[in-house]
């Protein structure tokens, strides 16, 4: 999988989607902000 997922996801982050998309060579993963609630992260969950 492309690129790896996160190992751990915190207790506090509720506002990431992760998406897994189906390709020729396996599946590519991606993580989407949500930005709904002003205190929403911009950034993504690291490893």
């Amino acid at each position: 999988m492309t690129p790896t997922p996160p190992s751990r996801w915190p207790d506090d982050r509720f506002d990431v989607i992760w998406t897994f998309t189906k390709t020729p060579d396996g599946w590519h993963f991606a993580q989407l902000a949500e930005h709904v609630l002003p205190q929403d992260q911009a950034a993504v969950i690291g490893d």
